[in-house]
């Protein structure tokens, strides 16, 4: 990161975000400017690249070889779209980011050949601008439709079992955290199970003809109730190799909006995350209290949803961090208030990242379900998110849980969510 500002010059590919000098901190004045085209991969992801490099006294931008990353858009490619852009405003980098991929797809109207069972997907040539890609479509805000019929089956399943319905909160975990003994303690109880595939809409693998996409176990949707008041929720179990993944981004998506659709306004989220600080450890509990995203993915991009809310929810408390911090507190529960940052692939434990911590001001990295919040915030919804540091870095070496870490942590995990959920639900 030195070396990059001493030279005064960035060099950015759009899909591929293991550099660090992709310190995507979005400006809210600027991110306004953009509100009727929305959030794209292209135009905002390079600008807000551009914006906090303008930060670091970078001054020269190289915008080369922009390329998705993209299993299913491997054979679309835009050569040097933009070199060595100096001294241009902001908004002249971004509508020339995505003038260049206009041009692309009117030269090449043909480049896209979709098997015929992806129907849902616009073809590329009949894309009039980048903002008409699938791509757009296909990591959106989500269907208002889908989610409300999706949530009226599982409200039909759930009283077709007699299981009660009255949900005060949900929650996000990956099958890692279950392993801190969430279930086993009996902190909550399951009451009934089901797959992610049997809800209509829900699962990845029902979507566009990938009946046979068996990459990833499928996530389970658990209706449960804390032992000791009974409280009702619903747990969103996801894969732990997915939680970074493309796939991962429309089912927690989904179950966020199908939360927010059966009346839940409380979100939990459980990760595990990577610290670079040396007073975070192997072992602690940390309480999320902000979030610098630097992924390529958003969920607010595309056509605005009205029944969700508005473009830009209010992201001056993302989480409830001083509620969390205040239970910890009072319950003498060890946890320190930290800044995540989000990276979309396990790039995370790579020393060098971590290291970038104090550059970009973050304290610990997580490519779980994080990324999230941004939906759970448009509707509204109060975040509780906790992390759990599963590994750390030390004299440039990772360095994973080992079983007396874990179970110190799962200790405090199980003490600190169920007096959050005595005290707010």
């Amino acid at each position: 990161m030195e070396t990059i500002a001493k030279e005064k010059s960035i060099n950015y590919t759009v899909g591929s975000l293991s550099s660090t000098t992709n310190c995507v901190l979005p400006i809210r004045s600027e991110l306004e400017k953009y509100k009727n085209v929305g959030m794209s991969n292209l135009g905002l992801t390079n600008l807000t690249a551009i914006l906090a490099a303008r930060n670091l006294g970078i001054k020269t931008f190289s915008l080369a070889d922009l390329c998705f990353d993209y299993s299913n858009y491997q054979d679309i490619s835009i050569p040097k779209a933009i070199q060595d852009v100096k001294e241009n405003s902001s908004e002249d980098i971004a509508s020339l980011t995505i003038s260049a991929i206009d041009q692309s797809i009117n030269k090449n109207p043909n480049s896209q050949k979709r098997n015929d069972n992806h129907k849902s997907y616009t073809k590329y040539n009949k894309a009039k601008s980048a903002y008409d890609l699938p791509i757009f479509k296909r990591h959106s805000q989500g269907n208002y439709q889908d989610v409300r019929k999706a949530s009226n089956y599982l409200k039909k399943k759930i009283n077709e079992k007699h299981v009660i319905n009255d949900f005060k909160y949900s929650m996000v975990v990956d099958d890692n955290v279950t392993e801190y003994e969430l279930f086993e303690k009996k902190q909550l109880k399951i009451l009934k199970k089901f797959k992610f595939s049997e809800i209509p809409f829900m699962s990845y693998k029902n979507l566009d003809g990938r009946e046979n996409y068996n990459k990833y176990k499928d996530g389970e949707i658990l209706i449960c109730y804390s032992t000791e008041k009974k409280i009702p929720g619903i747990v969103f179990k996801i894969d732990s190799r997915q939680t970074h993944s493309k796939e991962s981004l429309h089912e927690i998506r989904f179950a966020l909006r199908m939360s927010n659709e059966l009346g839940i306004k409380n979100i939990i989220f459980l990760n595990e995350v990577a610290s670079g600080k040396e007073s975070i450890n192997n072992g602690d509990l940390v309480i999320l209290r902000d979030l610098i995203d630097l992924s390529s993915e958003n969920c607010l991009f595309g056509s605005n949803n009205e029944e969700w809310g508005t473009r830009f929810p209010d992201f001056s408390d993302p989480y409830q961090s001083n509620e969390l911090n205040e239970i910890a507190k009072n319950s003498y529960i060890p946890a320190k208030q930290s800044v995540v940052s989000f990276v979309p692939d396990p790039i995370f434990d790579s020393p060098h990242l971590l290291q970038s911590s104090k550059y970009l001001k973050f304290d610990v990295s997580s490519a779980g379900s994080i990324y999230q919040t941004s939906v759970s915030r448009h509707m509204k919804m109060k975040v509780y998110a906790l992390g759990l540091v599963h590994w750390d870095l030390k004299n440039n070496k990772i360095h994973y849980n080992s079983k007396e870490n874990r179970d110190n942590a799962s200790k405090n995990l199980n003490n600190l969510l169920s007096n959050l959920l005595i005290k707010k639900f």
